[in-house]
């Protein structure tokens, strides 16, 4: 069963003046629909049909399907299942003629103003797409740092494991020189004691202790060299995180300036609503000019 009444479901506005909102006082609803233009919602006829306006007032919301839009909180919402319409004829030309003067100046205001917002809903909506644009190919360039990164930190992960590696080799190697100054200097006791054996039994003892100090300066030199590699690569990953750590405040920063821009639009086509407002009472009141006394 059709119904009879239009209510938006944002701000609860009903086509009245009585649901209107100050300070622009406006009401009522507008309709807009793809591919074709903005009518101006008059009621409700005896069949219960939504009737629009025959004139056209801008241009539609493309891409949107059939939508109505409120005049008091300017929100667009769908129109409601089972609802039915039909356009109003036009008005006829001797009371368009009556009304000319003023109702041509409140169109002519009331189109620059949606011509003023349009323009300034297609640049904001620019500039987003723009930063957009610029905040996913700088995304992308972040993904790439920290894949790279991640790379760095794995390799420093397993030059840790190689240091812990060598570190205890070290270790053998500092437990296997003990055992053979230990097992040296036993030697070197029963060499005292078997004096008269020949000389090269000391030799080969020396020999062996040289090759095990090679060995342990060998082994050193290795975990430094490990180790500088490790800090060079600690240096890189820090340097690395202050740029990402940059780039993610300027990001920030864009998008609070870009936040401001957008309230700054949104203040400015309150005040041009308000302004449009103001004229069409002043237009409307131009309407009731008393003639002058016959003295005159």
């Amino acid at each position: 069963m059709p119904t009879n009444k239009l209510v938006c479901p944002h701000c609860g506005h009903d086509g009245t003046p009585e649901t209107s909102r100050p300070p622009l006082g406006s009401y009522g609803f507008n309709y807009l629909a793809e591919g074709l233009v903005c009518r101006e919602v008059k009621g409700f006829d005896e069949n219960g049909r939504l009737l629009l306006s025959g004139d056209f007032k801008c241009e539609g919301a493309q891409g949107s399907g059939a939508r109505f839009e409120c005049r008091v909180c300017w929100r667009t919402f769908p129109a409601p299942e089972g609802l039915s319409w039909a356009v109003t004829p036009e008005p006829a030309s001797v009371t368009a003629g009556a009304s000319e003067p003023g109702s041509s100046l409140a169109t002519g205001l009331e189109d620059a103003a949606e011509t003023i917002s349009r323009s300034l809903l297609s640049l904001l909506h620019t500039a987003v797409d723009a930063i957009e644009r610029a905040t996913s190919g700088e995304l992308s360039r972040l993904e790439v740092s920290i894949s790279s990164l991640k790379q760095a930190v794995e390799e420093a992960f397993t030059l840790k494991s190689e240091v812990a590696g060598l570190r205890d080799q070290a270790g053998s190697a500092a437990a296997t020189l003990a055992a053979l100054q230990t097992a040296l200097s036993e030697a070197q006791l029963q060499l005292q004691a078997l004096a008269p054996l020949p000389a090269t039994l000391e030799d080969r003892m020396l020999s062996l202790e040289r090759k095990h100090q090679e060995d342990n300066s060998a082994v050193a030199g290795r975990i430094d060299e490990l180790e500088k590699r490790l800090s060079a690569l600690a240096a890189q990953s820090e340097a690395a995180l202050e740029a990402i750590g940059r780039r993610l405040d300027a990001q920030a920063e864009a998008i609070r300036v870009l936040h401001a821009a957008v309230h700054e639009q949104l203040t400015r086509r309150e005040e041009l609503r308000a302004a449009v407002q103001r004229l069409e009472q002043i237009a409307g009141g131009l309407e009731h000019i008393q003639p002058l006394p016959k003295e005159l």
